[in-house]
């Protein structure tokens, strides 16, 4: 793969960003430097094939990018106003293992895990 201006400055941004961010969030930040969408997706897919980064789709089907400084990493994402964080632990597989074998099902491997975040549960409580 051949390193070229834009996809230094791809790469550079995403290893900035503490959460997995989308491609408009992406071209948002750099268009300024002259970088198309498309370019970016067209960077984004090579990154993805060439494992550089890695990709997760959010609750609404958008497709998220991140570096994955770990070997393994998950996030948690709140359904209500889909505010991410990052979990320095992976409870998942031994789960995942356990569900597959008594339920018959094949899981995704899918690195985000769905809930309600401490804010949003405060306001349902109070509605």
């Amino acid at each position: 793969m051949k390193n070229t201006k834009t996809r230094q400055i791809v790469y550079n941004y995403i290893t900035q960003c503490t959460e997995p961010v989308s491609a408009n969030i992406i071209f948002c930040a750099l268009k300024r430097q002259g970088i198309t969408l498309s370019t970016i997706y067209r960077t984004l897919s090579t990154f993805v094939d060439n494992n550089i980064i890695s990709k997760m789709e959010d609750t609404n089907g958008v497709a998220l990018y991140y570096i994955q400084h770990d070997l393994h990493s998950h996030f948690l994402e709140c359904t209500g106003c889909h505010k991410r964080v990052k979990i320095d632990f992976c409870p998942y597989h031994e789960i995942k293992k356990q569900i597959e074998k008594q339920s018959g099902f094949v899981l995704s491997d899918d690195h985000i895990l769905y809930g309600v975040c401490n804010d949003c549960n405060k306001k349902q409580s109070s509605n």
